[in-house]
């Protein structure tokens, strides 16, 4: 007979989720340490009715054990105040002899997968819900001048300008999502080509002109150097500073200044390769830094009302996330109520010869 390779403690090893073994008295005798991490505690030489209690449980293991089956049970548990949704797979391996069996106890986590397809019906209803308003408007003034208004020359242009703002938010929406469905796509394709970051904040600026002009801002652009150059997609990098300046200028002060400002940084996590941040500054209202985790999320927004009288998406940020994954990058977000605010962009930079 052929030696195993390797030992079963050595397979489970290898196993991406918790797996645990016992033997046949449910003492616990080998588990990988994906199942170490997940109880948080060394396991070896408990009883596994330590862990699981649940009849649905004890049913499966005494089943598998007495029909050497592949059995399943599903429970919900609350560990580290998160409820999980777990699948258990019970099955039963006979080592060298039937002295020898073994279970093999496999933890599935569903809740990811739950989390998943809520997130997935909540972008659904977000869209539906930011369609539907301009929808409902644009309708209801096509209704109106098609009744009373139309041989009211100043209605008349009232409510069309109010229909071409409507129109013009749909398409920035419908704009930005196909933006972000672009992006996610490439997220995991590392950029190759190599981009001069002072051609990517030159056009970011005068791309502004038209905003700074309406708001009477000015962008002042300090610290940065000519041979700050980035391994990246520079349509991408420009995407990412329009949005962080076009946010800064509409919910900084009118008459104010956005600040813009370069410099090396060294990670923590990579000592041997430079970095540049980019901060940029406006002195608007601020917000609770309590919204900082959130502001990435999709259509996640601090003031709704204020984000659509600018005409915000609520996607920019979650725009600007996905392009910096992609680019190794990262956004740093931090705000004082009455202060301001500083949304900062770390990039890697190629090596200078």
């Amino acid at each position: 007979m052929t030696e195993p390779v390797c030992s079963i403690e050595e397979v489970i090893a290898g196993f991406p989720i918790p797996v645990i073994l016992v033997d046949k008295s449910m003492m616990i005798i080998s588990t990988n340490s994906e199942a170490t991490k997940y109880f948080n505690s060394p396991l070896v030489g408990n009883s596994l009715y330590l862990l699981f209690r649940q009849p649905d449980v004890l049913k499966c293991i005494k089943e598998s054990l007495s029909e050497r089956e592949v059995k399943i049970a599903n429970i919900i548990e609350t560990r580290n105040e998160i409820e999980k949704n777990l699948t258990l797979m019970f099955n039963p391996v006979d080592l060298n002899s039937q002295e020898e069996r073994v279970l093999v106890i496999s933890l599935i986590d569903e809740s990811i997968r739950g989390s998943a397809e809520q997130m997935r019906r909540d972008f659904v209803a977000n869209v539906s819900h930011e369609l539907k308003t301009p929808l409902t408007s644009l309708y209801g003034f096509i209704e109106t001048l098609k009744n009373d208004s139309w041989d009211d020359p100043q209605a008349r242009i009232k409510f069309l300008e109010i229909m071409e703002n409507e129109a013009f938010r749909m398409n920035r929406l419908v704009r930005d999502l196909l933006s972000l469905s672009k992006v996610e796509v490439n997220e995991t394709t590392e950029p190759s080509r190599e981009v001069n970051l002072s051609d990517v904040l030159d056009i970011a600026k005068n791309a502004m002109r038209p905003l700074t002009q309406k708001y009477e801002t000015r962008i002042l652009i300090s610290g940065l150097n000519s041979n700050f150059a980035i391994r990246g997609d520079k349509d991408q990098l420009i995407q990412v500073f329009n949005n962080l300046l076009e946010n800064a200028i509409k919910y900084g002060p009118a008459k104010g200044n956005v600040e813009l400002n370069c410099e090396l940084v060294k990670e923590n996590y990579l000592a041997n390769q430079d970095h540049v941040k980019i901060d940029i500054r406006d002195y608007g209202n601020g917000f609770d830094p309590i919204h900082i985790p959130r502001l990435t999320e999709r259509f996640y927004r601090i003031d709704k009302h204020r984000s659509r009288e600018v005409g915000g998406t609520g996607l920019g940020l979650a725009i600007v996330k996905h392009i910096l994954n992609r680019h190794r990058g990262r956004l740093e977000i931090s705000s004082d109520i009455g202060k301001g605010s500083v949304f900062s962009v770390i990039l890697p930079l190629l090596p200078q010869n």
